[in-house]
């Protein structure tokens, strides 16, 4: 289990580098914990790659926790 000691106070901001799958993932985390976050990223636009990602099974457990994730 995680667990967060809230030492901040209600809607604090906190920082995010980075808007990649881990950034936004935890963004979504301090989101749900009743904190803003507020992501910064280093390029100047963002669009898509035109990559795919494989995701491991704990990886997308992991997503389905968040609540991003699709059911099968």
């Amino acid at each position: 289990k995680l667990y967060i000691v809230h030492i901040l106070y209600p809607m604090e901001k906190v920082c995010v580098a980075g808007s990649g799958i881990a950034g936004l993932a935890i963004a979504i985390v301090i989101r749900k914990h009743g904190f803003q976050p507020v992501i910064y990223e280093s390029a100047k636009e963002i669009k898509p790659a035109g990559a795919g990602i494989v995701l491991a099974f704990n990886a997308v457990r992991a997503w389905r926790k968040l609540g991003i994730g699709e059911e099968a």
